[in-house]
């Protein structure tokens, strides 16, 4: 019988805020970026240069603490923040890739994206035109998929 592995998606879309005391990733990125350059009616004035270096400095020092146990089924393993892109890369820890439940899964990933979507730590990485993604792996090391949310998807264009 196969598992029905669901991780709540508030955990994982909230997960960052553990990195930083006061707020999350998105609010580390906004600082990194902010220093430089501000942000004017909900679009970056950050040039693709500042937004790279802001990326790899977040990544850095979060992958300095990992892996991460998110819960009994869930590790986050590490994050890669490159070509405007910011991605979580996670293991399920608790089922090998064959014992994963795909409709169940399909709905997390629903309820997920909406979750990038409304999440204030989030919207700065939005804003400044950095597609987050999410990709899973199962025990096994079989990849599972991957969620990839576009800031046009969450209403910011580019």
């Amino acid at each position: 019988m196969k598992k029905n592995i669901i991780v709540c998606a508030l955990v994982i879309v909230n997960i960052s805020n553990v990195h930083a005391k006061n707020g999350g990733l998105g609010a580390m990125f906004a600082e990194i970026i902010g220093n430089a350059v501000g942000s004017v009616a909900g679009k970056s004035m950050a040039d693709s240069q500042t937004i790279e270096k802001a990326l790899v400095e977040i990544t850095n020092k979060v992958n300095q603490r990992m892996p991460m146990t998110i819960d009994s089924s869930t590790r986050l393993d590490n994050v890669l923040g490159q070509n405007k892109r910011f991605t979580y890369n996670y293991t399920i820890v608790s089922a090998k890739f064959n014992e994963i439940n795909k409709e169940k899964l399909s709905i997390f990933f629903t309820k997920l994206k909406a979750g990038i979507c409304s999440s204030p730590d989030l919207v700065d990485f939005l804003k400044n035109g950095i597609t987050v993604a999410y990709s899973y792996r199962a025990s096994d090391g079989v990849f599972i998929s991957k969620l990839e949310v576009t800031p046009k998807e969450c209403g910011y264009i580019m």
